[in-house]
C-alpha cells in the first residue's frame, strides 16, 4: 500500500454527540499542504468512529500531526500518540494547536512527541514536512518549531502572523461534510465557517492574549462570499455560522460582505459571535438585509463589578442596549456566560 505523506488528526474533545464545528485548524493546513503537492489524509476523532489501527493501516502515513486544545481533549491526544509510538515507531509525531502553543516545552518533553509547532502552523508544518521527507532545510531554520537534540529541548523563535488571504481554501473535501451539517432555527443546513483569527480585546480569562497577542486578522469580504458559494454548490449549504472568536472586528469587511451578498441576490442566512461594543442600528439593518438571523454576545456576567474585574470593557447598560437594538432590528440574540 502506498504511503500518505501526512495524516492530520483532530483529537477528540467531546463524548457522545459530536460537535457541530469543523476542525479548521487541520483543514487550513491540509489545504496548503495539498497545494504544495503533498498527499494528505484527515481524521476528526469527534465524528469518525473508525479505529486508529484501521486508519493507520489504510493511509500508512510517514508523519502524523495532532491538533490539541487545552482541557480534556489532551487525554485523547496522549492516547493516540502513545498508540502510534508503540505500534508505528518509524512515524514522526508532531503536536500543534492551542495547547502546544501555550505550553510548548511541557508538550515537547513527552517521549511520544517528536516536534511541537506553536502559533500558526501552516508554513512551519510545511517546512518541517519537507525536511522530514526530503531533507530540505534544517529544523533550526523553522520558526514556531520545537524539537529535541538528544535530551535538550529547543524552541525556535515565533514568526509573525500570516496574511490569511495567501492560504488556499480549507480542504473541506477531505472530510465527510454531511457529519457537520446542523439544523438550526434559521436553516436546516448550517455549517461553520472560519474567516478570521484573533481578537483585539483584553478579557482576562481568554486564551487570545497568549496565543494571538490581541491581534486580529481575517480573509477579505470577497473571499468569504466565494467560500459560501463553494459550500453551497458542493454541499447544498444555505446557512452559515461564522465560528470566529469575533467575526465583526472589521466593520468595513462586514459591510462589504453584506453588499456583495445583496448585489448577488444570495439568499443565505447566517449567525456570528460579537461584542456589545460593536453593535450599531445601521449595521444591524444592513446585516439583516444580507441574511443575518442570530448574534451571540460574550456577556460573561450581569455584574458591573465582575465585568470590570475580568477586564471585559463593557457595562450592563451597554449589554442591555445591544440586545434592545437586536430586538428592534428583528435579529435574534444570545448571551454567552
Amino acid at each position: 500500500m502506498a504511503h500518505t505523506d501526512v495524516l492530520l488528526i483532530n483529537a477528540k474533545s467531546w463524548k457522545g454527540q459530536p460537535p457541530s464545528y469543523l476542525p479548521y485548524g487541520i483543514l487550513w493546513i491540509a489545504g496548503l499542504m495539498r497545494r504544495e503537492g503533498l498527499s494528505i489524509s484527515l481524521l476528526d476523532r469527534n465524528v469518525d468512529n473508525c479505529s486508529l489501527s484501521e486508519v493507520m493501516a489504510r493511509v500508512s502515513p510517514r508523519i502524523v500531526g495532532i491538533s490539541c486544545l487545552t482541557g480534556p481533549v489532551i487525554n485523547d491526544a496522549i492516547e493516540v500518540s502513545k498508540y502510534i509510538r508503540g505500534m508505528h515507531k518509524d512515524v514522526t509525531l508532531v503536536w500543534g494547536g492551542i495547547h502546544p502553543t501555550i505550553f510548548p516545552r511541557d508538550v515537547l518533553a513527552q517521549p511520544y512527541v517528536d516536534y511541537v509547532i506553536s502559533g500558526e502552523g501552516e508554513f512551519p508544518f510545511l517546512e518541517l514536512t519537507r525536511y522530514l521527507l526530503s531533507g530540505e532545510g534544517r529544523p533550526e531554520q523553522i520558526k514556531n518549531l520545537g524539537y529535541k537534540i538528544s535530551q535538550k529541548l529547543v524552541l525556535n523563535e515565533n514568526s509573525d502572523f500570516i496574511d490569511l488571504n495567501i492560504l488556499p481554501d480549507p480542504a473541506w473535501d477531505l472530510l465527510d461534510i454531511s457529519k457537520y451539517i446542523q439544523k438550526k432555527f434559521y436553516s436546516n443546513r448550517v455549517i461553520t465557517l472560519n474567516t478570521s483569527r484573533g481578537c483585539p480585546w483584553r478579557c482576562a480569562f481568554c486564551y487570545n492574549q497568549a496565543v494571538n497577542k490581541r491581534r486580529w486578522r481575517g480573509i477579505t469580504a470577497e473571499k468569504i462570499v466565494e467560500q459560501m458559494e463553494h459550500l453551497e454548490s458542493s454541499y447544498g449549504i444555505r446557512g452559515f455560522q461564522f465560528y470566529d472568536d469575533e467575526f465583526d472586528v472589521d466593520e468595513k469587511r462586514v459591510l462589504e460582505m453584506c453588499d456583495i451578498l445583496i448585489r448577488k441576490n444570495k439568499r443565505y442566512v447566517f449567525g456570528h459571535f460579537s461584542r456589545v461594543n460593536h453593535i450599531k442600528p445601521e449595521r444591524l439593518k444592513k446585516e439583516k438585509e444580507a441574511g443575518l438571523r442570530f448574534i451571540e454576545f460574550g456577556i460573561e456576567s450581569g455584574s458591573n463589578r465582575m465585568l470590570k474585574f475580568i477586564e471585559k470593557d463593557q457595562t450592563v447598560e451597554m449589554i442591555k442596549n445591544a440586545f434592545a437594538m437586536c430586538r428592534k432590528a428583528g435579529v435574534k440574540s444570545g448571551a454567552l456566560f
